[in-house]
């Protein structure tokens, strides 16, 4: 695990790289939906 881990931990998973960018973009998005809200 440890070895497959050093190399495709992010492709097997799929998860630690399209994660953060998906969050980042979920983030602005709340942001934005609650400020209309507001308005």
């Amino acid at each position: 695990m440890t070895r497959r881990a050093a190399g495709p931990p992010a492709t097997a998973r799929g998860a630690p790289g399209p994660a953060p960018h998906a969050r980042k973009q979920r983030q602005p998005r709340q942001h934005t939906s609650t400020r209309e809200g507001q308005r």
